[in-house]
């Protein structure tokens, strides 16, 4: 694992791809914002003609190990801007030791059917294990993948936590 570099994808339930989406980040406390191009946008048809999403991912190189950093995204359909909240993130530390945690099938049906997840990653892990670098999730984030309000009942109640908490999603 590369301490230096962060990947960093959001998705949208609006739109065509065609909006101007920027992030920017800084050190936490830092004045200036630095601005990573979107690098990537994607939009995707949700099965059953239930609409579609637009992904948006940037990388961001040069961080330094171990440090806390603030972002916000930024996006524009040419007219108005929309802004999301300011999250933060910790980059991995340096050298060869990290720790990290295996999660899988948090599938869902209703916002708090991930309050255990959330329960479990916020008291359990952090406070029992003294807390972990990055979290691995090998998929099944909701019961019906193709269905938008699930999406909409995980990102409710676990959007915060995946804003703030380095995590790999594997596709499962």
């Amino acid at each position: 694992a590369d301490p230096t570099r962060v990947g960093i994808s959001w998705i949208t339930d609006a739109g065509d791809g065609s909006l101007n989406a920027k992030l920017y980040y800084r050190e936490a406390g830092a004045s200036d914002w630095v601005i990573s191009p979107v690098n990537e946008v994607y939009t995707a048809d949700i099965a059953n003609n239930r609409g579609s999403v637009v992904s948006y991912s940037t990388n961001i190189a040069g961080l330094k190990p171990d440090t806390a950093y603030e972002y916000y995204v930024l996006t524009s359909d040419g007219t108005k801007e929309y802004s999301t909240e300011t999250k933060s993130f910790t980059t991995l530390p340096g050298g060869e030791d990290f720790s990290f945690v295996v999660v899988s099938d948090l599938q869902s049906t209703t916002a708090e059917g991930y309050d255990p997840f959330l329960y479990t990653m916020e008291s359990f892990v952090a406070d029992a294990l003294g807390g972990t670098d990055f979290v691995v999730n090998l998929g099944d984030l909701t019961e019906d993948g193709s269905s938008l309000p699930q999406w909409r009942y995980m990102f409710t109640t676990l959007g915060d936590y995946y804003a703030t908490n380095l995590t790999a999603f594997v596709p499962g």
